[in-house]
């Protein structure tokens, strides 16, 4: 017998203990969304301040407007945490609650797997590093429940099961422990390597990260979305599960490379930078920083081809280079030219 045919009863018998216990799961769900519309909305504006898109508007005022170093740390605990939450999602492979159960109502649609939950899991990486900076009992206290409010969302939004959220904070949890344990020595490895060095490092980790997901997405090739699922996520309102799709992987990839490598650029070349001294310069100063996030991002977004091909995939690498890179870099750069920095 060899190795794919002893994997497959093993597999089975994994899937069949997830059904089963989702099966009992599925009531917290259905409690939940009994409770009415109002907490409904309330989930919305809780899962909010678990997204990427939140955060993606936190870490660059974190950047421009308080901190650099503090601003890269959270982006790259970000990225990491998306990039390996993208990987237990596919080694996983499981149904949100609305693709298999007609009773739990789609309020929010989501095409990827469902454990773990990449709100939970992001919510303590980055909510957690968040409080370990400001270190004090008041931030950990608002933290915690900020974390637990952000799990619970998803619960009502019928986006996840509580096994899903549980193991997000786990996960998310794991990673934190390390991230704070490793940035010390990294930082201090990183500081003695030339620029060039430097940016050499950036691309090899664009690239395993990149190829560490796409293998496990390889790793999928034969497998397809039951009809079932599918059907169900339609009959809920919500969009149709694409949980293979490349599209993450090069937007996380191109992120990563363009912010790590226009973060090298600023420290190494530019000299790094400080907020200035004036709020009202500093609040200036994001916004000008957003006009071009906006423009790479949306911009590009509407010409750029949006297929699932070859020249697609290049450009939304590009595009997204481009975002972080005109956060980390571009965006500093013009704010030392206006004197918006220090």
């Amino acid at each position: 017998m060899n190795s794919s045919q002893t994997a497959q009863p093993i597999e089975g018998g994994l899937l069949f203990m997830m059904d089963a216990l989702h099966s009992l799961e599925v009531v917290i769900n259905l409690w939940l969304q009994s409770l009415g519309t109002w907490l409904v909305v309330l989930a919305r504006g809780l899962t909010f301040l678990g997204s990427e898109d939140f955060f993606f508007l936190i870490m660059p005022a974190l950047y421009w407007c308080l901190d650099a170093g503090l601003g890269v740390r959270v982006a790259l605990i970000l990225t990491l945490s998306n990039g390996l939450n993208a990987m237990l999602k596919l080694v996983f492979h499981a149904p949100r609650p609305y693709w298999v159960d007609p009773q739990v109502r789609a309020f929010a649609s989501e095409p990827s797997f469902g454990i773990p939950s990449g709100h939970a899991q992001n919510a303590v990486a980055v909510w957690g590093w968040l409080s370990g900076v400001a270190n004090k009992k008041s931030i950990y206290i608002l933290s915690i429940i900020l974390i637990g409010l952000i799990g619970f969302s998803r619960l009502v939004l019928g986006v996840h099961y509580f096994s899903d959220v549980l193991v997000g904070w786990l996960v998310g949890g794991v990673l934190l422990w390390v991230f704070q344990k490793v940035d010390p020595l990294v930082s201090t490895w990183i500081s003695r390597l030339s620029f060039w060095r430097l940016m050499g490092v950036c691309v090899a980790g664009t690239v395993f990260l990149m190829g560490l997901i796409l293998g496990v997405n390889e790793g999928l090739k034969d497998w397809q979305v039951p009809l079932s699922w599918a059907g169900q996520a339609v009959q809920a309102g919500a969009e149709i599960p694409a949980p293979r799709s490349l599209d993450g992987i090069f937007t996380l990839g191109g992120t990563f490379l363009g912010f790590t490598c226009g973060a090298g650029w600023v420290f190494r070349r530019m000299g790094g930078f400080r907020p200035h001294r004036s709020w009202e310069r500093r609040v200036l100063g994001y916004l000008l920083g957003l006009v071009g996030v906006v423009i790479f991002w949306y911009g590009l977004g509407l010409v750029f081809p949006r297929g699932a091909d070859g020249l697609s995939y290049g450009l939304r690498f590009l595009r997204y280079t481009l975002v972080g890179g005109w956060v980390s870099a571009g965006t500093p750069w013009l704010l030392s030219r206006l004197r918006l920095v220090q």
